[in-house]
């Protein structure tokens, strides 16, 4: 009588802990690691989450690009930000330039390559790891002829 009563103690509990499962809320953008360089293009391992695959894809490659811009790569040749570390200011000031090339997606003509490696769904969501290869030297040619940079060496 004491074994069965055991058991039904520990299965009382198995099943009440298994009652309910929380929506998890995941961040929108995630992990950001320096996968490697070669002849002006820089290859990164991005995490980002959306309420759609395609909308993963877009957060993870605008997150790469952003992070170049504003934030550099630890361990590669583009530690310091390209524009500055003012995120705001500088999209607030150049409204017009990061309108058009993150809103009509004119970004994607600097990402030569953008390789999904891994996706989960979650809730109403997808998360996705993805290798995204930025043409970062192209990237500076644009900034610079759109004036929102100053060329090297001027």
């Amino acid at each position: 009588m004491n074994l069965l009563s055991s058991l039904c103690i520990i299965l009382t509990i198995v099943l009440s802990s298994c009652a309910s499962v929380e929506k998890v809320n995941l961040p929108k953008r995630g992990d950001i690691t320096f996968v490697s360089e070669s002849d002006g293009t820089t290859t990164i391992k991005v995490v980002a989450a959306a309420e759609s695959y395609d909308d993963a894809v877009k957060e993870a490659e605008v997150y790469a690009i952003e992070q170049i811009f504003f934030r550099g790569l630890a361990n590669s040749q583009q530690r310091m930000p390209m524009i500055g570390t003012g995120e705001s200011s500088e999209k607030s000031k150049n409204k017009a330039f990061f309108d058009d090339l993150f809103g009509k997606n004119r970004y994607k003509s600097f990402v030569p390559e953008s390789k999904t490696i891994g996706s989960v769904k979650y809730g109403q969501g997808v998360q996705v790891e993805m290798l995204v290869t930025v043409d970062h030297r192209s990237l500076r040619r644009d900034l610079e002829s759109n004036g929102i940079i100053r060329k090297l060496g001027y």
